[in-house]
Parts: C-alpha cells; sequence; structure tokens
C-alpha cells in the first residue's frame, strides 16, 4: 500500500487525497513522524480537507501531542460540523484527559448525527464504565455489537464490564448480561459470546469445564484449517526433523518468563524462537493470513506477518493482545542492542528461512497452525545453527506463548492438548513494584 501511494504521489503530486492515503498507512506501520508530514503536505495542498484535519489529530494523539491533536480534530469539526468520526475521536481526547462529561458530550453529539456509528457507542460505554455507570455501559456496549456484530473492542469492554459487575455481586446474571438483543444466530455473537463466558468462567477455574468446551466447540473446525500439501516430496522422513513434545510458557503479571526462557535458549535438546514474537500466532485471524495463498506461500507470508523475527529492528507490529502496543518489539525486548559490545541486532537469513519452511513441509500431507509452528521451529534452527553444531534433532519445543486472549489459548490447547503448561509465578509484592517501576518513576501517580 506504501509503495502504491508513493507511486500516485510521484504521478499526481498536487492530490492532497493521496498524500492523506499515505499518510494513513505509515500511521499504520508505526513511522508516526512520517505519517505527520503526509498529513501536513494534504493539508498544505487542501486547507480545508477534514479527513487530513482528522487522520492528523489520530496521529499526534499517538503521539502524546494532545493539545495539537484536539485542535485538528476541531479545525476538521469547523470545516464540517456534521462529521461524527472526529466528533467521536475529540471524545477520546477529552476522556484521555479525565474530562469525562466533555467526553460523554462529544460521544452523544456524535450518535445524535450518526446512530449506527459503533465506535462511539463503544466509547460511551467505556466513558460511562469510568464513571461507574455499569448497567448503562453495558447496554452501550450492546449497541455497539448490535451495529457490528466482529466488533472486538466492544467484546473486551463487555467482558471487563461484566467482570466488575460479577465481582461486585451488583449486575444481573452474566449469562442474561452478556447476551445482547439482535445478535443471537450471527457467528460473530456466537464465537464471542462462548469466549466471553469462558473468560467470566476462568476466575473460578473448577467450574469451568463446560465453558472451555463451549469455546473449543464455536471455534472453527480443525478440518477447515488444514491445507492439504500437493505436491509430495520424496523425503517424508523431512517430518522425523520436527518436534514432537510441546510446552507453552506462560507468564503471571512480571514474573520472569523472558529470563527463564533466556535461560534455556540455545539448550541442545530444545529448541525456541527469541522473545515473544510469536505469542500471539493462535489469534484469531492469524491462520487466515498466512494460508491465503495456499502451502507454498505460508512461509513469504509468516515472514511479513512476523518480520521481527528476521531483522529485530523491525517497527511492524506482532499479532498481540487487543490494546496492546506491539509496535517495535525487538526494540522493545532488547534484541537490536546485543553482542560482546550491544551493536549488533537479532536477524535471520529471511530467503534461507523460507526455502527450509518449503522443503519440511514437503512429504506432509496436509499443515495447519500446530504443525506449521513446528516447521518454523525446524526451520529456525537449521538456518540460525547448523546442524553439527548442537548436535541431534531437538524434539522438544518451548512456545512462549507469554500471555494469550481467550481465543489464543482454546486455539493452541486444541491443536496441542498433550502440551504442557508451565506458568511461572513471582513473589506477590516485587511482582506488583516490577509492574509499576516505569509509572512511578515517571511520577505518573494517577496510572499506578
Amino acid at each position: 500500500a506504501e509503495e502504491s501511494n508513493r507511486k500516485t504521489v510521484g504521478i499526481k503530486p498536487k492530490l492532497a487525497e493521496v498524500h492523506c492515503n499515505l499518510g494513513d498507512v505509515l500511521k499504520e506501520l508505526g513511522r508516526l513522524d512520517e505519517a505527520l508530514e503526509s498529513y501536513y503536505t494534504a493539508l498544505a495542498i487542501k486547507p480545508d480537507y477534514a479527513t487530513a484535519h482528522n487522520n492528523l489529530g489520530n496521529a499526534l494523539e499517538k503521539l502524546g501531542q494532545i493539545d495539537e491533536a484536539m485542535a485538528s480534530y476541531q479545525k476538521a469539526l469547523a470545516v464540517k460540523p456534521d462529521y461524527a468520526l472526529a466528533r467521536n475521536n475529540l471524545g477520546n481526547t477529552l476522556k484521555g484527559l479525565g474530562r469525562l462529561d466533555e467526553a460523554l458530550t462529544n460521544y452523544q453529539k456524535a450518535l445524535f448525527i450518526k446512530p449506527d456509528l459503533a465506535e462511539a457507542h463503544n466509547n460511551l460505554g467505556n466513558t460511562l464504565k469510568e464513571q461507574g455507570k455499569l448497567s448503562e455501559a453495558v447496554v452501550s456496549f450492546h449497541k455497539a455489537l448490535a451495529i457490528k456484530p466482529d466488533y472486538k473492542e466492544a467484546w473486551n469492554n463487555l467482558k471487563f464490564t461484566l467482570k466488575i459487575l460479577q465481582a461486585s455481586n451488583s449486575g444481573k446474571d452474566e449469562n442474561t448480561e452478556a447476551r445482547a438483543e439482535g445478535l443471537n444466530g450471527d457467528i460473530h455473537a456466537d464465537i464471542n459470546l462462548a469466549r466471553q463466558q469462558f473468560y467470566l468462567d476462568g476466575f473460578r477455574p473448577h467450574e469451568a469445564d463446560e465453558s472451555f468446551e463451549k469455546v473449543i466447540a464455536a471455534l472453527p473446525a480443525l478440518v477447515d484449517e488444514a491445507i492439504p500439501v500437493n505436491e509430495k516430496g520424496n523425503q517424508p522422513a523431512a517430518i522425523a526433523q520436527l518436534p514432537d513434545k510441546v510446552i507453552a510458557l506462560l507468564h503471571f503479571g512480571r514474573s520472569g518468563t523472558g529470563l527463564l526462557h533466556s535461560l534455556i535458549d540455545g539448550h541442545p535438546e530444545i529448541t525456541t524462537l527469541p522473545s515473544v514474537y510469536l505469542r500471539g500466532y493462535f489469534k484469531e485471524g492469524v491462520w487466515d493470513k498466512l494460508s491465503a495463498d495456499g502451502w507454498h506461500g505460508l512461509p513469504e507470508r509468516f515472514a511479513d506477518e512476523f518480520a521481527v523475527l528476521f531483522d529485530a529492528r523491525s517497527s511492524k507490529p506482532i499479532p498481540s493482545r487487543l490494546g496492546e502496543n506491539a509496535f517495535s518489539i525487538g526494540i522493545r525486548e532488547g534484541m537490536d542492542l546485543v553482542g560482546d559490545n550491544r551493536n549488533e541486532f537479532l536477524s535471520l537469513d529471511r530467503a534461507k528461512f523460507c526455502d527450509v519452511t518449503l522443503r519440511l513441509m514437503k512429504g506432509m500431507e496436509s499443515v495447519d497452525p500446530m504443525s506449521f509452528l513446528k516447521v518454523v521451529h525446524a526451520a529456525f534452527e537449521e538456518v540460525n545453527r547448523p546442524m553439527g553444531e548442537h548436535g541431534a534433532n531437538k524434539r522438544l519445543c518451548v512456545y512462549h506463548i507469554h500471555n494469550p486472549d481467550d481465543y489464543a489459548m482454546p486455539n493452541f490447547l486444541r491443536y496441542a492438548p498433550d502440551a504442557r503448561l508451565l506458568m511461572t509465578i513471582r513473589e506477590p509484592i516485587r511482582s506488583c513494584e516490577s509492574w509499576l517501576r516505569r509509572n512511578f518513576e515517571e511520577n505518573n501517580y494517577e496510572k499506578s
């Protein structure tokens, strides 16, 4: 998309819409400073371009330039007073500043202009939740989901609100609260309602068997996710190179899974990948994206989706939990400052990895998310640690799943029912101190 927009800019340099589109792409890639330049260029060409003002505001807000973001939203509204999206975004900025009543007013104005703006219903619900109006918040989330049944943010916000109601015993039965009128029969509602109940019951794990079975049943059929390998190679023994045992490493708060992971990395009998790059591998939609071009396209699509595995300096986000900062994860994990002099970065030969991955898949009848994950580990070992350096094939895979969401965890478990789960737990006070340390050092006590 970036390449296409840049080509268009070269042909039509005075077309403000293309500069704005380029800014949107750069913003999605996490290159916010470059995105700002594109928006400013668009506005220099067309000063009354409401969309560019609004999108500039979004980029400025991501950079923490709140006053400038508010000014951009207000300019968008000055040009186009019925611009519901800009009104909604202004509400978000006000909410972030703690000005909840003003935020509420802007969301209500946005919904007066565009009653079917699901984002405004969701944001209104969030504001009501912060004001302690939990039942009203649930109603707003239900309205958002009635409009947009696959709205992940609204489902996520609803489940946390229901958890508060559940914990305070001030809400109605969770099953009743969780079911939004107008969603019954919709495939997204069926899956998300099952996930939501699994999340709520997860706080009483001894009672969660039924909801676990329901969420497993709601996931796509395993047979539908398996991709046939049409070209059989002449070396089916390649399958023997794949690990046959899996341990999933989970964290509990700031418990030190990264340290434990680093201690086993390079073990002659264990295969594992760097950092937490693949923590969202079993997340909803990831396999659909990876497998879109069939088994031949899996290696390249995987390399695109998890670009940081091949260059730790990559800013491209990894699949992750909703709301998490997944940009530049290699840099934030320190994988760009390694070596004796801390002037090297972790990298992997992409072309060789793709070649090895294709070779390993030949001879397999089909490939699914779990078998491909094992292929990835085996290919990583062959490319990064040539045979002979660490001895025989590694049969034990330690997968740092870290903090899976309520789709990724059951999805992983149904593919690896024999996997062992290893959760690390740290002394509670020290875990809390570690969690709060950065906010404490920045004197950000409110966030703490």
